[in-house]
């Protein structure tokens, strides 16, 4: 496993740099798995094939990176990353944030947002409240909707804003009106870029 973070500062910074963000404090333990079955074990939930990495509690679950290097879907590095980040966001929300902000959160933490491919098929949804885990373009729209979040608010406001008192649902950052608006400008820039 600590093979896996040799020569790679800018992931342990970044991670410590989350810990500070969050202030976090807690001991995570990292585990390696051979397949996705494993994994399914050890939480008692059937996970489905395409899982790199899980969480649960204060445990990062990760599939060896020998299994799925060829996917790319990122690095090592990047997954563990975007796991920690889900640890750390459901802590500080106590479990309370919205899948799709905390899908979208972790890949903006993990640098995943930077190297994915946005289809332009991916805003089907009008309303980010309504994805699921069996949307085709579920990363891609939560990615997204916090990249856009954070180009209008700033990295710091939207960290800043979440904590386990606030309704998410009717909040002026992330509810379900303003996400509605949101998608709807994404979506109607997206069809004008492809008209051209």
């Amino acid at each position: 496993l600590l093979s896996y973070f040799l020569g790679q500062d800018y992931w342990i910074e970044k991670m410590l740099q989350m810990r500070n963000d969050f202030n976090y404090k807690s001991a995570i333990k990292v585990l390696l798995f051979y397949n996705t079955s494993e994994i399914s074990s050890y939480i008692g939930i059937k996970v489905p094939n395409w899982v790199t990495g899980a969480y649960t509690g204060n445990e990062i679950l990760m599939l060896d990176y020998e299994i799925w290097k060829d996917r790319k879907l990122g690095s090592f590095c990047q997954t563990m990353v975007h796991e920690f980040a889900h640890i750390i966001i459901s802590n500080k929300t106590n479990n309370m944030c919205p899948m799709w902000l905390n899908e979208g959160l972790a890949l903006y933490l993990a640098d995943q947002n930077v190297t994915m491919y946005l289809n332009d098929d991916c805003f089907i949804k009008d309303n980010v409240y309504e994805l699921s885990y069996t949307d085709d373009y579920l990363y891609n729209i939560c990615a997204k909707s916090v990249e856009n979040l954070i180009s209008i608010h700033s990295v710091d406001t939207v960290l800043g804003r979440m904590n386990p008192l606030i309704n998410f649902m009717e909040d002026d950052i992330f509810g379900v009106e303003n996400m509605k608006s949101a998608l709807y400008e994404m979506k109607k820039s997206r069809l004008y870029y492809k008209d051209y």
